[in-house]
């Protein structure tokens, strides 16, 4: 994929308080009063500037990560992709559920605020410092060199804050040449970041699409095959994935009039499946860990789709341990489901 989709499972509670002002009660008038009146009226505006609206909570973002950078390990609002040439090259990628008061940042204090220190507790050396704003919110990007792990490389360091959260993407380029210098700033300049409904679009880049024989489309990883499994109105699989359809006809089950999220509802089951929300990508979707008959434990994404005479259940598992690493795979792939014609 050449999109990296950062899936973000947050809760950010915000608190919001209101001053009113005015003249203390109980004053009394005063005792001597002027004997003219003012022969002037201010024409100045007040100094006093308005007050800004709050930045709209950031709730997920992406970016085009350049070619060759795979996941390397991921974990709850955290990914790390490593780059081609095995180096220590590496993008990092987190969402931070606290803010960052980036008008604090200074040249003496950036590696204590921070929490950069490298190998031998030696301080990371400070390249160059900018203020800046991306996608409309104040940001900062920090150029520091640093060894850590005994690999020494140049950072260029994002931090992007709305107030109550903070987006950070850490670029580091060890090669020799910095090589990745030009590239990661392009990768930068693609920067999205998302609100409340606002969802990652779908890049088919290195994706087929495949015609699934049941009126649906879709695209997914190359070279999976179609399996004729009974129950199912269409199997897809590889070795690493199976995507499973479950049909339900309106007509005949009498669903017609309920919204794709109602029919979703219908699955609930309070044991494996808890309750269905929109992912990054716009689909009504949940995930779980099943036991399956050959007694592996798998992650299963699943996602409710509607159609003029249809609604469908898909559910694509993997081998438990792909989970963090697929998860974001399986959102965009769903998010291409369409009817054929």
């Amino acid at each position: 994929m050449k999109k990296l989709r950062l899936i973000l499972v947050l809760t950010l509670v915000a608190a919001l308080l209101a001053a009113c002002g005015g003249a203390p009660a109980g004053t009394t008038a005063p005792t001597t009063v002027p004997t003219e009146a003012p022969t002037t009226v201010p024409t100045e505006e007040p100094t006093t500037a308005p007050t800004e609206p709050p930045l709209e909570p950031i709730v997920n973002f992406y970016f085009d990560e350049p070619e060759g950078f795979n996941v390397f390990s991921s974990a709850e609002n955290v990914q790390i992709l490593a780059g081609p040439n095995g180096d220590g090259s590496s993008i990092t990628v987190m969402m931070l559920p606290t803010p960052m008061d980036l008008s604090e940042l200074t040249e003496e204090n950036f590696a204590e605020s921070l929490g950069l220190l490298g190998d031998e507790s030696q301080a990371p050396a400070l390249n160059a410092m900018e203020a800046l704003q991306i996608d409309g919110y104040p940001a900062c990007l920090m150029d520091y060199t640093m060894t850590s792990g005994g690999i020494t490389a140049r950072y260029y360091a994002y931090y992007i804050t709305d107030n109550r959260s903070t987006v950070a993407l850490l670029f580091a380029d060890a090669t020799a040449d910095g090589s990745w210098a030009d590239e990661y700033a392009a990768a930068a300049d693609t920067i999205e970041l998302l609100v409340e409904g606002e969802y990652v679009p779908a890049d088919t880049t290195g994706l087929e699409q495949y015609d699934l024989g049941c009126g649906l489309s879709m695209y997914a990883a190359p070279g999976m095959e179609l399996v004729e499994v009974e129950g199912f109105a269409a199997v897809l699989a590889d070795s690493a994935s199976t995507i499973m359809f479950i049909e339900d006809n309106k007509e005949e089950y009498g669903l017609y009039g309920l919204t794709v999220e109602d029919y979703a509802s219908l699955y609930v089951d309070g044991e494996s499946i808890l309750g269905f929300e929109k992912d990054a990508c716009g689909n009504v979707a949940t995930s779980f860990i099943g036991q399956g008959d050959d007694g592996v434990f798998y992650f299963y994404y699943v996602v409710a789709k509607n159609t003029a005479d249809n609604f469908y259940l898909v559910q694509i598992a993997c081998a438990q341990e792909n989970a963090m690493v697929m998860a974001g795979e399986y959102a965009q792939w769903c998010a291409t489901i369409t009817e054929t014609p």
